[in-house]
């Protein structure tokens, strides 16, 4: 029981995750809270992922670069506002057992906890007045979910005064994988590499076009699922080397 518990907190700590969507990049701090303006507001090597024929438009930089730029996103379908708000803000502060009951029937749903990380390394860009602008950038973005059964988030938070745990008995207590049926940990972490180029196609008085061709090369460092049903525990093993290959016109 105490390598579940260790599982779980393990989990917990680096498991969790939302779905990535189109045209979101929280590792863009100039996109970040425009809702679905971000193609108005991107440019420079921020728009690869958003619309890199933005590159091309007359007020960017000639040369524009970034290191380490990143941004996080948790969410949770079954902690309300002040549940989430009070766990992370008080995290320094002693739990009581009516606090440790109420976060462990909160954290009791198959949609518990998700996590969605982006960080840009490096990236660059540059415009040329007659050859166009070409980019380049590299990121990490790491992805998680986490479900827990009701067994699951009271070792969670209740530890040994979990009653699966305070109860065991070998002859008459469940199998592990019946414990813990229900709860998932799910996860990936990749490594992404952008090429894009984009050029002045039309230039009027009243209007212009541009376009840009756009190259992605995803290479997972990680993918882990870990699943228990009541018949069996699913564990996957880690992938070390995935790789994907998109164009974009």
């Amino acid at each position: 029981m105490k390598n579940i518990r260790f599982a779980l907190l393990t989990g917990l700590g680096l498991l969790a995750a939302t779905s990535l969507r189109a045209q979101t990049e929280m590792s863009s701090f100039s996109i970040v809270g425009r809702g679905g303006v971000a193609n108005t507001f991107a440019s420079d090597y921020q728009a690869i992922g958003v619309n890199p024929a933005n590159m091309a438009r007359m007020n960017n930089a000639v040369v524009a670069f970034s290191i380490g730029e990143g941004g996080v996103g948790i969410s949770s379908q079954s902690l309300t506002r002040s549940q989430a708000w009070r766990f992370l803000r008080n995290s320094d502060q002693a739990l009581t057992k009516a606090d440790k009951l109420e976060l462990a029937q909160a954290f009791t749903s198959d949609n518990t906890f998700n996590f969605n990380a982006d960080v840009t390394t490096v990236a660059v860009s540059a415009s040329f007045p007659v050859l166009g602008s070409f980019a380049f950038s590299n990121r990490q973005r790491m992805v998680g979910h986490m479900g827990l059964n009701k067994n699951a988030a009271e070792i969670l938070f209740l530890g040994q005064e979990a009653p699966i745990y305070a109860n065991y008995n070998p002859a008459t207590s469940p199998l592990i994988t019946e414990s813990l049926a229900g709860t998932t940990f799910q996860g990936t972490w990749y490594n992404e590499f952008n090429f894009a180029f984009a050029r002045r196609l039309v230039t009027l008085p009243l209007f212009r076009l541009s376009g840009a061709r756009a190259t992605a090369i995803f290479r997972a460092w990680a993918l882990w699922t870990c699943a228990s049903s009541r018949a069996r525990l699913r564990p996957t093993a880690l992938c070390r080397r995935c790789s994907i290959l998109t164009t974009a016109k």
